[in-house]
């Protein structure tokens, strides 16, 4: 019942909000054989044989380059209103996952650019509001900075 009132949440707090005490891992090997069940993301398939090859020449080839020339950047959108990053959690047999919430081209929030080359950090910049990224605005501030 706990898990159709609060899905998503971790065995932990539902335990807990049950007044369950003891051992947690006890109580969810019994609670997913009757109430529910605890969902996990798919494993990847290993790499084969032609894969691993594949990556061996490709590591050869590339890593004779001089990275300490190479620019590595990221950008990142912060918001106040994203989703809290649950992703997982209990939910009861009878029920389907909730929607996780998104928030897309809502705007708001503020955009942060940095880089690193060789051994210095290069920003972080704050990026102007509203700007679209594309390649042209992306080369145009990258020679203004």
């Amino acid at each position: 019942h706990e898990a159709t009132k609060n899905p998503l949440s971790s065995s932990t707090v539902i335990f807990q909000n049950c007044n369950l005490l003891g051992s947690a891992q006890k109580y969810k090997m019994c609670s997913a054989q009757r109430h529910g069940q605890d969902k996990e993301g798919e494993i990847r398939p290993p790499l084969n044989k032609t894969h691993k090859l594949k990556w061996q020449d490709w590591a050869k080839k590339y890593l004779k380059t001089d990275f300490s020339k190479v620019l590595w950047t990221d950008e990142m959108r912060v918001t106040l209103d994203g989703p809290d990053g649950w992703a997982r959690g209990w939910i009861s047999n009878q029920h389907r996952a909730p929607l996780r919430l998104r928030c897309q081209q809502v705007g708001g929030g503020i955009l942060v650019w940095a880089g690193i080359i060789k051994d210095e950090l290069v920003g972080p910049f704050r990026l102007k509001n509203r700007l679209k990224i594309n390649s042209q605005t992306y080369c145009q501030f990258l020679e203004n900075t």
